[in-house]
């Protein structure tokens, strides 16, 4: 980032000392993980939710949720075709799951079916549709009681 002695001593120089603003002074810490996107910090330990399994053209995928029961990503297509996906889960629990795709704001499903956990590396296979944007979930059935 250009200028970073600005963005590091304003406050201090200019507002705290000139003006008496009492601002803290940003954190170091903070503008070198926004520069690099490392995380910057050895407690820091990021567990892949999953990994797509399609090549990373022409597609955006924003992961909204993970977790041991549910995962939720928003999926978007830039191609004139429906694109076949296929994708790897790496944190559900093992278990029955509900698997949906369904176009972001719509109650109508493009895909939906069942999925069965049953260890740590989960493989779904859909297709996504062309321009639209659209949310995958995979939530863990309730159990009957």
């Amino acid at each position: 980032m250009r200028y970073t002695d600005r963005v590091l001593l304003f406050n201090e120089r200019w507002g705290n000392q000139g003006n008496g603003w009492g601002a803290p002074r940003p954190h170091v810490g903070v503008l070198y993980s926004s520069a690099t996107g490392d995380p910057g910090s050895d407690r820091y330990f990021p567990m892949n939710a999953g990994r797509w399994l399609t090549p990373p053209r022409a597609i955006a995928a924003l992961v909204t949720e993970s977790g041991y029961h549910r995962f939720r990503a928003e999926l978007y297509h830039f191609g004139e075709e429906p694109r076949p996906m296929e994708a790897e889960l790496y944190l559900l629990e093992p278990g029955e799951y509900d698997l949906r795709l369904s176009e972001e704001g719509s109650e109508s499903t493009a895909y939906e079916t069942n999925l069965t956990v049953e260890g740590p590396r989960t493989r779904v296979k859909f297709n996504l549709p062309p321009r639209q944007l659209c949310v995958l979930e995979v939530k863990r059935k309730l159990r009957s009681q």
